[in-house]
């Protein structure tokens, strides 16, 4: 998996497929997760402390023999698994993939040593947070950063209850509380392997950050609208939106790739939503069927996912200080894209897994330059104490560090139903 992430393989893609075909019980796949997830997430650290043992840069070793360094030392300082057994195991590992080594890999481990801190984040990541949040932020942004976080799940309302899911679990084994901000969720700790859970099967919940599904309420009422969601990607959303319109309405979901909406559509059909619509198009491209049809288009533009990289460690590997400005391109796009597609009176709602301001607040301050006719709608319905999360009129946050969920932006923009939509 380390190897493939290296590679240029999404971590969310190489896991699955790693575990689903490597034969082993659930309390070893548990383990595999959690050793190659805490690698990634202390990359940094690990090669500090081994370039300090070995006296060599690890970009200078051989891509197996690196990743074995780096499992083999996330085990030393970071588990509480022997150090003989993270040692010997290691070793063993080494035999398979470079022999040769062994020798080199056995000694750098055990003349590894604890040091100093050394920060998780790439410098100009931790200077961005310390600039924005103090240094005392940064660093709690930090220790977010590099502790696993607990797996939430999003009860599917059309098939059971929070509360029913919630016991089904329990008698399971499982320890279970209700999520603290979203009215659909739970949380679980060492829950192991998802699809093993009781409930799976029977699409009674799905997996979702508590912060995702704020997406779904801040489109407030939904049954009997029509809504289309513009980057489906796996469905997560697009599920929670269905679900909260009771069946009743009409739904779509635009991706352009082919292998997500595949995906989605496999997610829909676990969940039991077969009154979802998904279809592959860019989204930028005109669509003049579906101008000014819609009661409520949701954003769930692609972004950075820096609100996401304790759950997402790999995407420190793909990113760099340009990244932001270089996904707000994009962004502004699709939102410019979805003020065509809503009609008078209708709502946006924009979401990003990044809390970095040129993929939020500038995003939107640039489109109501664009479409003067929307305007912020603070959000008002439902549970959720919206006044906690909101940085403006409209938009909200969610911290990690305070709110123990991921970093989401979240902005509500309603159509004004007397004005043209856009300029001209």
């Amino acid at each position: 998996m380390l190897l493939a992430v290296e590679a240029g393989e999404m971590l969310q893609d190489a896991l699955p497929r790693t575990l689903d075909g490597a034969g082993i019980d659930a309390r070893e796949a548990a383990l595999a997760t959690e050793l190659v997830y805490g690698t990634l997430r202390r990359t940094r650290e690990l090669d500090e402390r081994l370039g300090a043992a070995t006296h060599r840069p690890m970009g200078a070793q051989r891509p197996p023999v690196r990743w074995l360094l780096r499992l083999g030392a996330y085990q030393l300082l970071f588990s509480r698994i022997p150090p003989h057994a993270a040692v010997n195991e290691t070793v063993a590992l080494c035999a398979r993939w470079v022999p040769s080594a062994r020798g080199f890999v056995n000694a750098a481990l055990r003349s590894l040593r604890p040091g100093p801190g050394v920060s998780a984040l790439p410098p100009w990541l931790r200077q961005r947070w310390v600039s924005r949040y103090g240094r005392l932020g940064a660093e709690a942004m930090e220790a977010w950063a590099v502790v696993a976080p607990p797996l939430t799940l999003r009860v599917n309302r059309l098939r059971a209850s929070r509360q029913e899911v919630a016991e089904r679990l329990r008698a399971a084994g499982h320890a279970v509380r209700p999520t603290s901000w979203a009215g659909d969720g739970l949380r679980l700790l060492g829950a192991g392997r998802v699809q093993a859970l009781p409930g799976w099967a029977d699409g009674l919940f799905a997996v979702q950050d508590e912060a995702a599904m704020l997406v779904g309420e801040a489109a407030g009422p939904l049954a009997g609208r029509r809504v289309l969601e513009v980057g489906t990607g796996r469905g997560g959303k697009l599920g929670h939106l269905y679900e909260r319109m009771g069946g009743a309405g009409e739904i779509w979901g635009v991706d352009s790739s082919e292998p997500r909406i595949r995906a989605a559509q496999a997610t829909m059909t676990r969940l039991g939503h077969r009154g979802v619509n998904l279809v592959v198009r860019d989204a930028r491209e005109p669509w003049p069927e579906r101008e000014g049809w819609a009661d409520c288009v949701v954003v769930d533009a692609p972004c950075t996912g820096l609100g996401v990289i304790a759950r997402r460690p790999d995407i420190l590997r793909r990113i760099d200080p340009r990244a932001p400005a270089r996904h707000r391109v994009l962004e502004l796009e699709l939102l410019q894209a979805a003020g065509r597609l809503v009609r008078p009176g209708g709502l946006i709602v924009y979401a990003v897994c990044s809390l970095e301001p040129e993929e939020g607040e500038s995003v939107v301050a640039s489109f109501r330059r664009l479409f003067p006719a929307y305007r912020p709608e603070p959000a008002r319905e439902g549970p959720v104490p919206w006044e906690h999360f909101e940085v403006a009129p409209g938009q909200y946050a969610s911290l990690p560090y305070r709110d123990g969920t991921d970093g989401f932006f979240i902005a509500r923009l309603r159509r004004d139903p007397e004005r043209e939509s856009a300029p001209g």
